[in-house]
């Protein structure tokens, strides 16, 4: 049973589990200055490795990942 505590309720183990699973996806340095440089606009692959100095497959697999 979820507890309620100053009006809100506390989230499910499910909810609570999906949402580590995708801190989990973002827990690479790597991850996070690929979805920062998308943050800031969107990117092709290439212009993407370039920005974060990251091999082209390897930010490929970081992609299809997140």
């Amino acid at each position: 049973m979820a507890k309620i505590v100053g009006g809100f309720q506390d989230p499910s183990a499910e909810v609570l589990a999906e949402a580590a699973a995708v801190f989990g996806l973002l827990a690479s340095s790597a991850r996070l200055h690929i979805m920062w440089a998308l943050s800031q606009g969107e990117s092709d692959v290439t212009r993407l490795a370039d920005r974060v100095g990251g091999a082209l497959p390897a930010v490929s697999q970081h992609l299809a990942k997140l």
